[in-house]
């Protein structure tokens, strides 16, 4: 890989990032650069071994699965791969979702609190810029997380959206399993971006999980926990 490819991130100097779909990258520089992010994505997402199928189909037709557009962000600290950051943008609803995030902790552990909230507004602010390089725009942000560390998230500047989300089992392949199965109860959390801050929280939360549910997931509009989630936006 190119050393030219990795950037700084503004006020976390120890880390540089780059975005193992980039465009102007070769099948080469994509390969390597998945393949040093599929150790940390087996180390914290063991359950999730078919998203590195679907970024390497994508370096291989140019598309994601899904039809977004996907960034998968390798973080680095002093030359060594460290962190990933997948987010997928929803173009029709203007929506980023963000899928997977992970740092070493012995590469954070000497960091200030506020790391965090820079890593995530610099990696946010990329999706933004290539949304706006293809004239399209960013609203609101949607991640799920589990009760230890949403406090933590509301801290960054997202909402509950709803207390009791229940994220596929099998994300996007339930299909494939016959009708869906649900995890464990988790939380989904939204922050408005752009001129997402000037627009109401319900339509906001209704917007993002719907794009999360519906548009990823590829749940039906109909289906129950749509309708619960939706109900649940209207309360945010």
């Amino acid at each position: 890989m190119r050393e030219s490819a990795l950037t700084p991130i503004e006020g976390v100097p120890e880390f540089t990032v780059v975005d193992a779909l980039a465009a102007d990258m070769s099948a080469a520089e994509h390969h390597e650069l998945l393949a040093q992010l599929a150790p940390i994505h087996g180390r914290y997402f063991p359950s999730y071994p078919h998203v590195l199928e679907e970024l390497e189909q994508q370096v291989l037709t140019g598309e994601s699965p899904s039809g977004e557009r996907v960034h998968a962000f390798v973080v680095f600290r002093d030359g060594l791969p460290v962190g990933e950051w997948v987010m997928a943008v929803d173009r029709r609803a203007e929506v980023v979702m963000m899928l997977f995030g992970a740092i070493h902790r012995e590469a954070r552990i000497d960091l200030d609190r506020g790391y965090l909230i820079r890593l995530v507004d610099a990696l946010l602010e990329r999706c933004a810029a290539a949304a706006a390089d293809e004239g399209e725009d960013i609203v609101a942000v949607i991640l799920e997380s589990d009760g230890p560390h949403l406090a933590r998230w509301h801290e960054l500047g997202f909402f509950t959206a709803d207390a009791d989300y229940h994220e596929p089992i099998h994300g996007r392949h339930w299909p494939e399993h016959g009708e869906p199965a649900f995890f464990d109860r988790y939380s989904a959390c939204v922050r408005p971006w752009g001129r997402g801050e000037q627009m109401a929280r319900s339509v906001l939360a209704e917007r993002a999980l719907s794009a999360l549910l519906v548009d990823h997931y590829g749940l039906p509009a109909d289906h129950p926990q749509v309708l619960r989630s939706r109900a649940a936006a209207a309360g945010a």
